[in-house]
């Protein structure tokens, strides 16, 4: 692609997808074109054919030349149009966003509820099984296999788990960032989670 060709697409509107692409056009078309102008060689060839094809070959160079700048002018203009769509598709998002993450946090919470209702069954049913060991000869209930599923199941259980959230301003959001922040008796303040990373926006 040459410049014109580049900036058509930057005017077509590409994807969020397509702006990274328009850029390496660039820098492949750049790479080009400096190739084709610091060949000298080239012209001494072209010389020997005579004035017109020099003339030609000269203008074209020219040419090149103009389309050098030009491509650095059209690179800017992709950077400025990606953070704009960026901008706007991020936009475009929130409302939906804000209005999904209740429901989200619903499904959590029935989700917590229902393990913690599950865990408490198997409590049950182990405080069971474990009476047996103090029975005269008793032992183990368990098979190997079904030991070893338990105490896998435990370790899952054990496993951290984390949610990703925003950072809360200390002063627009004071009750957030007392959920979000552990204060010394000092004074002295320390996240009270681990942070999550939050992927970029994709687009859909």
């Amino acid at each position: 692609m040459n410049a014109t060709e580049i900036a058509k697409a930057l005017n077509d509107g590409p994807g969020l997808l397509e702006f990274h692409a328009l850029r390496q056009a660039c820098e492949a078309r750049r790479s080009e074109l400096r190739a084709l102008t610091q060949n000298a060689a080239t012209r001494e060839a072209v010389a020997l054919k005579g004035l017109e094809a020099l003339e030609a070959h000269d203008a074209e160079q020219d040419r090149h030349n103009r389309e050098l700048p030009l491509l650095d002018r059209i690179e800017m203009a992709i950077v400025e149009a990606h953070e704009a769509a960026i901008t706007a598709n991020v936009r475009r998002e929130i409302p939906g966003a804000r209005k999904k993450l209740p429901r989200s946090l619903d499904k959590v919470r029935e989700a917590l509820a229902a393990l913690d209702a599950a865990i408490a069954d198997v409590n049950e049913t182990v405080a069971v099984l474990a009476q047996y060991e103090r029975l005269p000869g008793g032992g183990l209930p368990l098979t190997d296999a079904e030991l070893s599923a338990l105490l896998e199941m435990r370790d899952q259980v054990w496993h951290q788990r984390n949610l990703a959230a925003l950072t809360p301003n200390r002063e627009t959001h004071p009750k957030a960032w007392a959920l979000a922040h552990v204060v010394t008796p000092m004074g002295d303040w320390r996240a009270k989670r681990p942070g999550v990373w939050v992927p970029d926006v994709m687009p859909k």
